[in-house]
């Protein structure tokens, strides 16, 4: 892992921060909670003018949090 990047639970991501989830780049923009009505389970949304990437993950899974 480079310089100003650790490893976090997804819950403790917030709207305007930089992860790699799934190996997947985002900023992320919205949370969605609970994911297609599941509780265990959360989407991270980009929608920018760069990209629009949904992402969903377990609520139990880490990713890579970027400065």
């Amino acid at each position: 892992m480079s310089d100003g990047a650790r490893t976090v639970p997804a819950t403790e991501v917030r709207p305007g921060d930089r992860i790699t989830a799934r190996a997947i780049d985002l900023t992320v923009t919205r949370i969605d909670r609970p994911f297609l009505g599941r509780d265990e389970m959360l989407a991270f949304v980009e929608d920018s003018d760069v990209q629009w990437i949904k992402v969903p993950v377990a609520l139990d899974a880490e990713v890579v949090l970027r400065d």
